[in-house]
């Protein structure tokens, strides 16, 4: 089994959050990198899920260059990605 690469917007709370547990379900190897604004949400992810697999970091999406960085930290961190879901809701102006 290969070890898939997962970059998850919005993993900390409802579909997100269910996306993860069901990657690692399916696939226990796979490596997760996530972000979230809450880093309340983030801590919590990282308590209640057992896998040390998951990578998450409390960012706001609306900020172009903090998901910029987002995603150029994630892609080096895992060595590359196989899936990218967007699930993050945004509100409010883009900055």
């Amino acid at each position: 089994m290969s070890t898939k690469k997962v970059i998850l917007t919005g993993g900390t709370e409802g579909i997100g959050r269910g996306i993860i547990s069901g990657v690692l379900e399916l696939e226990p190897s796979s490596v997760i990198s996530t972000c979230a604004r809450s880093r309340e949400g983030i801590d919590q992810l990282l308590r209640q899920t057992p896998s040390k697999r998951i990578f998450a970091e409390s960012i706001d999406l609306r900020d172009r260059r903090a998901a910029r960085n987002f995603a150029q930290s994630s892609i080096s961190l895992l060595g590359g990605v196989d899936t990218l879901i967007l699930n993050a809701a945004i509100t409010g102006a883009l900055e």
